[in-house]
């Protein structure tokens, strides 16, 4: 199962606001994909089965990013 039903993963963060954010953004995109999953490879290359597993490995990789670095880079994130 996805490590965001666990509730150790997901609450205890050392920036919740941003991780909240983008966790639930995450799973909403998920959430999209395997939706769209009904309507076959029309308008993709090459069909592929999204499932929890892709959710659960994003989510962790999400919070290992996040958790590494105490500001954003301003390389990487630009205000427009």
């Amino acid at each position: 199962p996805p490590p965001v039903t666990d509730a150790m993963f997901f609450e205890n963060h050392v920036r919740p606001r941003e991780w909240k954010t983008l966790c639930f953004s995450l799973c909403v995109m998920h959430a999209v994909l395997l939706a769209r999953a009904d309507y076959g490879a029309v308008g993709w290359n090459i069909p592929y089965k999204f499932n929890d597993a892709d959710l659960a490995i994003t989510l962790r990789q999400l919070h290992a990013l996040l958790g590494g670095q105490a500001e954003p880079d301003p390389k990487v994130v630009q205000k427009k």
